[in-house]
């Protein structure tokens, strides 16, 4: 059902079961859920918020809606005092919460300020040279560049870990209406692919010791991925990409690339556009905030059909390990849930590859699901539906006063309710 009213909301929701899902009798504090078919991945789909239970005070707000966000219940150490979207989040003391209740957390500090606002370079600076002003990152990562000096010295401050995803790939716009098409065909897609060089670009991100080569879709650490390079679809070949072009009759190709401004990205542009010139492609540059990159050129759909970009920096990875392909490949690349309900920001549409996906999802097995997940990785990258770049190692720091700061890479931060500060 849709509605903008809480209260139809609410009474949809009480007066409404979920088929299979019931509370044990015996026991109110189990859920029992009774599956129609095989799903492998279904334990692993547990460990996701929407199956966590809701405070029925949630019930009083539309969800997103901006007195939801005003308005959230938790039971952690921290609730929301406020929150101003693209701007603030305030975090203060829960004061239901106690520790009693909570081995893990612990709750040292008083408030959380979140500022949505400022820039990597900016953040990173002010944290590098202790700025009070700034204690610690929060989905903006250690310029690449500076990854090794840090790696050098042995700060103690910095941290290195896996992000097991595959961050950046380049989307390419299977439906684009510009150059007459151009990115419709597989064959100048490919060609593309031939031309880009991943090593130069993982040089743009640190190097080797920094990134790992990614020459596939499934990233390492999920359940049907290969050797991080293996096998290299798309070698680097110029000669094999303008012999391509040429057979595809492209001449003077002139594509934009989409980006989020970072540093690495507009290295990434500056390498992309030295390479595909080397083919007889001129690629322009359209370099975009990240607050604005995903909400307004990618998630609608509509700019792609539009032809606002051609080529896309963007990045995706499972929810949850080792068996989560279900959000992480399906998304991306099943053109059957296109944008905005989907990240599938190409709009990639193959039939072969949604029936290996249907049949992946509804194996019995992890084992029987990964085989099916390699073989429709294998199907998209003859398509040349993307053309994966690497899975980062990505760096994160604290000012020295902050203290107990363990990374959590899917947090993309530390865990906030057990740091500590000094003066």
């Amino acid at each position: 059902m849709t509605s903008t009213s809480a209260t139809a909301i609410a009474a949809y929701i009480n007066g409404n079961n979920i088929s299979g899902v019931t509370v044990d009798p015996n026991n109110p504090l189990t859920v029992d859920f009774t599956l129609t078919k095989p799903a492998s991945y279904f334990t692993g789909a547990l460990s996701l918020p929407p199956f966590n239970p809701a405070p029925v005070e949630s019930l009083a707000s539309v969800p997103a809606s901006a007195n939801a966000w005003q308005t959230v219940m938790s039971d952690g150490p921290y609730k929301i005092q406020s929150y101003s979207p693209g701007k603030t989040i305030v975090f203060v003391r829960n004061p239901v919460w106690t520790q009693a209740s909570d081995p893990i957390d612990h709750a040292y500090v008083n408030e959380i300020d979140v500022s949505e606002t400022g820039t990597q370079t900016g953040i990173y600076q002010q944290i590098l040279t202790n700025s009070p002003q700034a204690d610690m990152q929060w989905d903006v990562h250690v310029p690449a560049a500076d990854i090794p000096g840090l790696m050098a010295s042995k700060d103690p401050r910095f941290q290195l870990l896996t992000e097991s995803a595959l961050n950046p790939y380049i989307a390419f716009n299977t439906v684009d209406p510009n150059a007459n098409g151009a990115l419709k065909n597989p064959a100048v897609r490919q060609a593309i692919s031939y031309a880009i060089d991943r090593s130069q670009l993982i040089q743009d991100a640190g190097g080797p010791s920094i990134v790992l080569p990614q020459t596939h879709v499934v990233s390492p650490g999920t359940d049907g991925s290969g050797p991080a390079n293996s096998p290299d679809y798309y070698p680097y070949d110029v000669t094999k990409a303008k012999q391509m072009l040429a057979a595809a009759g492209v001449t003077n190709l002139t594509l934009t690339f989409i980006y989020r401004q970072s540093v690495t990205a507009q290295k990434d542009f500056q390498t992309l556009q030295a390479l595909l010139g080397q083919v007889g492609i001129t690629l322009k540059g359209l370099g975009v905030p990240s607050g604005t990159f995903y909400g307004k050129y990618m998630n609608p759909g509509t700019p792609a059909k539009q032809g606002a970009w051609d080529l896309a920096d963007v990045g995706w990875g499972p929810d949850w390990f080792p068996n989560g392909q279900k959000t992480w490949f399906a998304p991306i690349l099943d053109g059957r849930n296109l944008p905005p309900n989907s990240s599938n920001y190409g709009l990639y549409n193959s039939t072969a590859t949604e029936g290996l996906i249907d049949q992946a999802l509804a194996a019995p097995t992890d084992a029987a699901a990964a085989s099916l997940w390699q073989q429709a990785d294998a199907q998209v990258m003859k398509d040349a539906a993307i053309y994966p770049v690497y899975d980062p190692n990505e760096g994160s720091i604290a000012g020295s006063q902050v203290h107990n700061c363990i990374d959590i890479q899917p947090l993309q931060n530390c865990n906030l309710a057990n740091v500590w500060l000094s003066s």
